[in-house]
């Protein structure tokens, strides 16, 4: 099996919200603590791992205090194929993550949201950053129906399930989707990037996202070959400098920069931040 592990430098909470129509929801997350304004990194599936970690590490190191929600499974730094199995079977049939849904957000998002509430009156700034990967990639986005999240990211939303009839959905109802258009008439927008052949975050999907919310030129497809490649931001922690992948790194943090500044403390090195803003 793989191994749970608690990472160094991170504080383990739980944290609870109602949910409208559901019992209460409790969730541990992780936190790093830092000087700036919060981000809410969500995992992809099959849990927290050390790929996310390095992310988290990433932007950290650039400013901001980051949220660590456990949606699934346990934290694991080496994976296994049992883990997997287990974290994608709870997200098929765990209700609260609108898996199969259609034209809706998700009930996770009610308790993410709230989270975010939270860590801004934690954190205080000028909002929260939300970033969502592979089944948490659309939570980010619908998160952005509330005016406290001021940076939205979504990495390869893989949600719903892209089964027949359902390429085109991004698991954000239409209240919602009208909710962050009204924020795109002052200047919000959200960020979008998968690879281009990833047929779980399938090139319509990014289409219809970039049609119905307010994106502009914040959206990135990478080229590649492999209809496999799935994990953008983690495989972009291994790019080289003048990959493509590495520049997609550099224009998310870009945009964060932007929508989210980190600070006084770090703003004098913006600049050099995004020169090669790899890790590993």
């Amino acid at each position: 099996m793989g191994t749970s592990a608690f990472p160094a430098g991170y504080t383990r909470a739980s944290f609870s919200a109602d949910v409208p129509g559901w019992p209460r929801l409790t969730r541990e997350v992780l936190r790093r603590p830092g000087a700036g304004p919060a981000v809410i990194l969500m995992h992809e599936a099959p849990g927290l791992s050390a790929s996310t970690i390095a992310i988290a590490d990433l932007l950290a190191s650039h400013g901001y205090r980051m949220v660590l929600p456990i949606l699934i499974g346990r934290p694991r730094l080496k994976g296994s194929m049992m883990a997997m199995a287990s974290g994608m079977l709870r997200l098929c049939i765990a209700r609260e993550f609108g898996a199969w849904a259609r034209n809706e957000s998700s009930p996770i998002v009610d308790w993410l949201t709230a989270l975010a509430e939270n860590e801004h009156a934690r954190c205080g700034g000028p909002g929260v950053g939300a970033i969502g990967m592979c089944f948490s990639g659309g939570f980010a986005l619908a998160m952005a129906r509330n005016s406290h999240v001021a940076a939205a990211v979504a990495s390869q939303p893989a949600l719903p399930f892209p089964i027949p009839g359902r390429a085109v959905d991004f698991g954000v109802s239409d209240t919602d989707v009208e909710a962050i258009t009204a924020r795109g008439v002052g200047g919000f927008r959200v960020r979008t990037i998968r690879f281009q052949r990833d047929f779980k975050s399938p090139g319509r999907r990014q289409r219809e996202i970039c049609a119905r919310l307010p994106v502009g030129d914040e959206h990135a497809e990478v080229p590649t070959w492999n209809p496999n490649r799935h994990s953008v931001l983690g495989e972009a922690m291994d790019a080289l400098p003048g990959d493509g992948l590495a520049t997609v790194l550099a224009d998310t943090l870009a945009y964060l920069f932007r929508q989210l500044p980190p600070g006084p403390v770090v703003a004098a090195g913006l600049t050099g931040a995004l020169d090669a803003p790899t890790g590993g």
